[in-house]
């Protein structure tokens, strides 16, 4: 399995992206500009990545650490599995 080609960045809507390619397949993270949470995580790393050599693969990890540790779990749309987006983790009663 093989990780590669990360891409950090912001799209023309105004949502955080992170792109990378697995096993020669291209997998988008979409965040979203609404979810202030999760907006304000992708800005503070984001704005890193001029003064730490655009070194994508480093901000992108950080980027999925911090959205896990609020909380925050990894799910694909139905229609395309390769899109990905963040969704708060259900609460176990």
């Amino acid at each position: 399995m093989l990780i590669s080609n990360f891409k950090v960045f912001i799209t023309k809507n105004g949502d955080g992206a992170i792109t990378y390619t697995k096993n020669d397949l291209n997998y988008r993270v979409l965040i979203s500009k609404k979810d202030k949470v999760l907006m304000e995580v992708f800005q503070k790393y984001f704005e890193r990545l001029k003064p730490f050599k655009n070194r994508h693969y480093a901000i992108a990890q950080w980027i999925a650490r911090d959205i896990r540790k609020n909380g925050y779990v990894f799910k694909s749309y139905c229609n395309n599995k390769m899109n990905l987006r963040p969704v708060k983790k259900p609460s176990v009663k």
